[in-house]
């Protein structure tokens, strides 16, 4: 199993913090159909190919997504995507 870890730091409030995090999430079960439910500050996704997490702090954002066998060759491309949808909404 392959592990794709993003950790951004940030400056906004939590109400702008949680909808970035949102259309992130929204965006991964659309492209890749997992499922997401909020527990706290903390988003967990799951889906046939991937699970995982994205936990917002007072300064940053960690994202862990674990990847399926057979996700494990597009790491490289999913781990890009995930870091500039991040870092386009974090800027």
């Amino acid at each position: 199993m392959s592990v794709i870890t993003v950790s951004r730091p940030h400056t906004l409030e939590f109400d702008e913090i949680k909808a970035i995090a949102e259309e992130v999430v929204v965006r991964l079960s659309e492209e890749y159909g997992v499922k997401y439910h909020w527990e706290n500050e903390t988003v967990k996704f799951k889906g046939a190919g991937a699970k995982g997490k994205m936990m917002l702090y007072t300064s940053r954002v960690d994202l862990k997504m674990e990847l399926s066998f057979l996700l494990t060759p597009f790491k490289t491309k999913i781990e890009n995507s995930i870091t500039r949808r991040l870092d386009d909404l974090l800027s």
